[in-house]
């Protein structure tokens, strides 16, 4: 039977790890205008 995955104690350090692997697969966000009349808001 499967079991959820563990909760982490501090979920902030949960995020920051996250964001440590999101920074070496893309360590500069792309060049895009801030705000744009598209309505597609995606990164």
């Amino acid at each position: 039977m499967d079991t959820p995955p563990p909760v982490p104690a501090d979920p902030y350090q949960a995020l920051d790890e996250l964001m440590v692997v999101i920074e070496e697969l893309c360590p500069v966000w792309p060049l895009r205008p801030i705000f744009t009349n598209e309505s597609n808001n995606r990164l």
